[in-house]
Protein backbone atom coordinates (compact mmCIF):
# COMPACT_ATOMS: atom_id res chain seq x y z
CA UNK A 1 0.00 0.00 0.00
CA UNK A 2 1.62 3.54 -0.62
CA UNK A 3 2.04 6.02 1.75
CA UNK A 4 -0.52 8.88 0.79
CA UNK A 5 1.89 11.43 0.34
CA UNK A 6 -0.36 13.68 2.56
CA UNK A 7 1.43 11.64 5.62
CA UNK A 8 5.01 13.49 4.29
CA UNK A 9 5.61 17.13 5.37
CA UNK A 10 6.91 19.45 3.74
CA UNK A 11 9.30 20.75 6.29
CA UNK A 12 11.35 23.12 4.36
CA UNK A 13 14.11 19.77 3.38
CA UNK A 14 12.61 17.17 1.61
CA UNK A 15 10.52 17.61 -1.71
CA UNK A 16 6.75 16.33 -1.42
CA UNK A 17 5.28 14.98 -4.59
CA UNK A 18 2.04 16.46 -5.98
CA UNK A 19 2.73 19.79 -3.80
CA UNK A 20 2.43 22.53 -6.93
CA UNK A 21 3.88 24.97 -5.42
CA UNK A 22 7.45 22.55 -5.00
CA UNK A 23 7.45 21.74 -9.06
CA UNK A 24 10.40 24.46 -9.52
CA UNK A 25 12.58 22.58 -6.60
CA UNK A 26 11.63 19.65 -7.88
CA UNK A 27 12.90 19.90 -11.18
CA UNK A 28 16.16 22.35 -9.68
CA UNK A 29 16.52 19.19 -7.61
CA UNK A 30 16.16 16.92 -10.97
CA UNK A 31 18.85 19.21 -13.03
CA UNK A 32 21.42 18.19 -10.22
CA UNK A 33 20.94 15.01 -10.95
CA UNK A 34 20.95 15.48 -14.49
CA UNK A 35 24.30 17.42 -14.16
CA UNK A 36 25.51 14.60 -12.06
CA UNK A 37 24.23 11.93 -15.02
CA UNK A 38 26.85 13.77 -17.69
CA UNK A 39 29.39 13.54 -15.58
CA UNK A 40 29.35 9.68 -13.57
CA UNK A 41 30.77 6.89 -14.84
CA UNK A 42 30.38 3.05 -14.74
CA UNK A 43 26.87 1.74 -14.04
CA UNK A 44 26.40 0.99 -9.78
CA UNK A 45 25.36 4.21 -8.12
CA UNK A 46 24.29 5.40 -5.03
CA UNK A 47 22.27 8.45 -3.86
CA UNK A 48 23.11 9.17 0.06
CA UNK A 49 19.89 11.09 1.91
CA UNK A 50 17.34 10.13 -1.35
CA UNK A 51 14.45 11.54 0.22
CA UNK A 52 11.24 10.02 -1.76
CA UNK A 53 13.02 8.74 -4.83
CA UNK A 54 13.15 11.26 -7.25
CA UNK A 55 16.78 11.32 -8.41
CA UNK A 56 17.34 8.45 -7.38
CA UNK A 57 14.49 6.77 -10.08
CA UNK A 58 16.05 9.76 -12.56
CA UNK A 59 19.26 8.39 -12.82
CA UNK A 60 17.80 4.47 -13.02
CA UNK A 61 16.38 5.73 -16.50
CA UNK A 62 20.17 5.74 -17.98
CA UNK A 63 20.02 2.49 -19.70
CA UNK A 64 22.21 0.10 -18.33
CA UNK A 65 22.37 1.68 -14.79
CA UNK A 66 21.13 0.59 -11.46
CA UNK A 67 20.75 3.63 -8.72
CA UNK A 68 20.53 2.73 -4.71
CA UNK A 69 18.97 5.10 -2.60
CA UNK A 70 19.58 5.33 0.75
CA UNK A 71 17.95 7.45 3.63
CA UNK A 72 17.91 7.49 7.42
CA UNK A 73 14.22 8.70 7.48
CA UNK A 74 11.96 5.56 7.60
CA UNK A 75 8.93 7.00 6.01
CA UNK A 76 11.12 8.33 3.14
CA UNK A 77 12.25 5.12 2.49
CA UNK A 78 8.81 3.43 2.80
CA UNK A 79 7.79 6.21 -0.04
CA UNK A 80 10.11 5.67 -2.83
CA UNK A 81 10.04 1.87 -2.47
CA UNK A 82 6.64 2.36 -3.59
CA UNK A 83 6.47 5.08 -5.97
CA UNK A 84 9.59 3.97 -7.81
CA UNK A 85 9.95 -0.01 -7.27
CA UNK A 86 11.31 -1.12 -10.90
CA UNK A 87 13.78 -3.25 -11.75
CA UNK A 88 16.54 -0.31 -11.75
CA UNK A 89 16.95 0.70 -8.55
CA UNK A 90 16.12 0.03 -5.05
CA UNK A 91 15.94 1.93 -1.73
CA UNK A 92 17.02 1.59 1.96
CA UNK A 93 16.58 2.85 5.21
CA UNK A 94 20.11 3.81 6.33
CA UNK A 95 22.34 6.51 8.10
CA UNK A 96 24.78 7.75 5.58
CA UNK A 97 27.17 7.81 8.20
CA UNK A 98 27.56 4.21 8.85
CA UNK A 99 27.20 2.37 5.27
CA UNK A 100 25.76 -1.51 5.54
CA UNK A 101 27.88 -1.34 1.95
CA UNK A 102 31.34 -3.14 1.23
CA UNK A 103 34.39 -1.32 0.12
CA UNK A 104 34.65 0.40 -3.41
CA UNK A 105 31.36 -1.40 -4.52
CA UNK A 106 29.79 1.68 -6.15
CA UNK A 107 31.06 3.14 -9.37
CA UNK A 108 29.52 6.95 -8.65
CA UNK A 109 27.86 8.56 -6.02
CA UNK A 110 25.65 11.61 -5.25
CA UNK A 111 24.32 13.18 -2.47
CA UNK A 112 22.29 16.44 -3.02
CA UNK A 113 21.66 19.15 0.11
CA UNK A 114 22.74 16.24 2.63
CA UNK A 115 26.04 17.84 4.05
CA UNK A 116 24.61 20.72 5.63
CA UNK A 117 22.73 18.37 8.03
CA UNK A 118 25.48 16.25 9.28
CA UNK A 119 27.23 16.74 12.30
CA UNK A 120 30.46 15.20 11.54
CA UNK A 121 30.82 16.25 7.78
CA UNK A 122 34.32 14.31 7.88
CA UNK A 123 33.22 10.98 8.71
CA UNK A 124 29.97 11.06 6.28
CA UNK A 125 32.82 11.62 3.72
CA UNK A 126 35.01 9.32 4.73
CA UNK A 127 32.27 6.79 4.75
CA UNK A 128 31.85 7.92 0.87
CA UNK A 129 34.83 7.44 -0.03
CA UNK A 130 34.88 4.27 1.85
CA UNK A 131 32.57 2.64 -0.57
CA UNK A 132 33.41 4.37 -3.96
CA UNK A 133 35.70 2.29 -6.03
CA UNK A 134 39.01 4.01 -6.88
CA UNK A 135 38.97 6.84 -9.81
CA UNK A 136 35.02 6.80 -8.76
CA UNK A 137 32.88 10.13 -9.00
CA UNK A 138 31.42 11.29 -5.36
CA UNK A 139 29.53 14.52 -6.02
CA UNK A 140 27.54 16.73 -3.44
CA UNK A 141 25.50 19.59 -3.69
CA UNK A 142 24.84 22.35 -0.65
CA UNK A 143 23.83 25.98 -0.08
CA UNK A 144 26.24 28.06 -0.55
CA UNK A 145 26.85 30.14 3.04
CA UNK A 146 27.86 33.78 1.34
CA UNK A 147 24.11 33.33 -0.13
CA UNK A 148 22.05 31.34 1.94
CA UNK A 149 23.24 32.89 5.85
CA UNK A 150 25.66 35.54 5.07
CA UNK A 151 24.61 37.27 8.57
CA UNK A 152 24.24 35.83 12.60
CA UNK A 153 21.00 33.63 12.98
CA UNK A 154 20.06 33.15 9.44
CA UNK A 155 21.02 30.01 8.88
CA UNK A 156 18.46 27.40 7.82
CA UNK A 157 16.97 26.24 10.71
CA UNK A 158 17.48 22.45 9.70
CA UNK A 159 21.28 23.17 8.96
CA UNK A 160 24.06 22.51 11.16
CA UNK A 161 26.67 24.37 8.67
CA UNK A 162 26.68 25.78 5.65
CA UNK A 163 30.34 26.70 3.79
CA UNK A 164 31.49 29.35 1.79
CA UNK A 165 33.46 27.62 -1.64
CA UNK A 166 36.86 27.71 0.21
CA UNK A 167 35.92 25.85 2.49
CA UNK A 168 33.97 23.33 0.52
CA UNK A 169 36.87 22.84 -1.36
CA UNK A 170 39.29 22.94 1.62
CA UNK A 171 36.71 20.24 3.38
CA UNK A 172 36.76 17.94 0.78
CA UNK A 173 40.32 18.20 -0.27
CA UNK A 174 40.68 16.30 2.93
CA UNK A 175 39.66 13.61 1.96
CA UNK A 176 39.58 13.60 -2.15
CA UNK A 177 42.99 13.86 -4.13
CA UNK A 178 40.61 15.70 -7.06
CA UNK A 179 38.08 18.36 -6.36
CA UNK A 180 36.29 20.33 -8.75
CA UNK A 181 33.90 23.37 -8.33
CA UNK A 182 30.98 24.20 -9.74
CA UNK A 183 28.39 26.49 -9.20
CA UNK A 184 24.11 26.18 -9.53
CA UNK A 185 21.81 29.16 -10.35
CA UNK A 186 18.35 29.60 -11.87
CA UNK A 187 18.97 32.65 -13.86
CA UNK A 188 15.51 33.80 -14.65
CA UNK A 189 14.92 34.31 -10.63
CA UNK A 190 18.04 35.57 -9.86
CA UNK A 191 17.53 38.39 -12.40
CA UNK A 192 13.86 39.07 -11.16
CA UNK A 193 13.43 42.42 -9.40
CA UNK A 194 11.38 40.81 -6.81
CA UNK A 195 13.81 38.18 -6.16
CA UNK A 196 16.50 40.95 -5.90
CA UNK A 197 14.56 42.53 -3.30
CA UNK A 198 13.88 39.32 -1.36
CA UNK A 199 17.75 38.62 -1.15
CA UNK A 200 18.31 41.87 0.52
CA UNK A 201 15.98 42.02 2.88
CA UNK A 202 16.31 37.84 3.56
CA UNK A 203 19.24 38.23 5.97
CA UNK A 204 17.84 40.86 8.36
CA UNK A 205 13.97 39.13 8.25
CA UNK A 206 14.73 35.45 8.27
CA UNK A 207 15.58 35.60 12.05
CA UNK A 208 12.40 37.02 12.59
CA UNK A 209 10.12 34.95 10.78
CA UNK A 210 8.39 31.67 11.97
CA UNK A 211 9.17 28.13 10.81
CA UNK A 212 6.15 27.33 8.72
CA UNK A 213 6.40 30.93 7.04
CA UNK A 214 10.47 30.49 6.12
CA UNK A 215 9.90 27.18 4.69
CA UNK A 216 7.14 28.31 2.06
CA UNK A 217 8.60 31.43 1.59
CA UNK A 218 10.82 30.16 -1.21
CA UNK A 219 8.51 27.91 -3.41
CA UNK A 220 5.78 30.58 -3.37
CA UNK A 221 8.25 33.28 -4.38
CA UNK A 222 9.27 30.94 -7.49
CA UNK A 223 6.18 29.71 -8.35
CA UNK A 224 5.11 33.48 -8.77
CA UNK A 225 7.78 34.02 -10.74
CA UNK A 226 7.75 31.08 -13.07
CA UNK A 227 5.85 28.31 -11.75
CA UNK A 228 6.71 25.58 -15.13
CA UNK A 229 10.22 25.96 -14.46
CA UNK A 230 12.40 23.07 -17.11
CA UNK A 231 15.58 21.32 -16.77
CA UNK A 232 17.19 24.15 -19.10
CA UNK A 233 16.73 26.94 -16.88
CA UNK A 234 18.87 25.52 -14.39
CA UNK A 235 22.71 26.65 -15.30
CA UNK A 236 25.83 25.49 -13.65
CA UNK A 237 29.44 26.97 -14.12
CA UNK A 238 32.50 27.27 -12.21
CA UNK A 239 32.61 31.13 -12.78
CA UNK A 240 31.61 33.79 -9.89
CA UNK A 241 30.93 30.77 -7.35
CA UNK A 242 30.64 33.09 -4.29
CA UNK A 243 27.43 35.18 -6.45
CA UNK A 244 25.55 31.55 -7.10
CA UNK A 245 23.72 30.01 -4.47
CA UNK A 246 24.54 26.71 -4.24
CA UNK A 247 27.63 24.98 -4.84
CA UNK A 248 28.19 21.85 -6.44
CA UNK A 249 31.59 19.85 -6.12
CA UNK A 250 32.43 16.78 -8.21
CA UNK A 251 35.16 14.91 -6.38
CA UNK A 252 37.92 11.43 -7.70
CA UNK A 253 38.77 9.16 -5.71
Amino acid sequence: MVLPENELQFTGERLIPGVKTLHPMFVENLARFDFFRKHAQGSFILDLGCGVGDGTAFLSQQHGWHAVGVDIAPDAVYFARHQHGTSGVSFAQMDVQRLGFANGCFDSIVSVEVIEHIPNPDGYLAEAARVLRKGGLFMLTTPNRLRSSPTPNSLWPEHLREFNPHELTELLSTTFPQVELWGECIPLYEAHPLRKLVRKLAPFIKPLLPHWLRVRALPTLQTAIKADLSLQDVHFSQFNLKDLPTLVALCRK
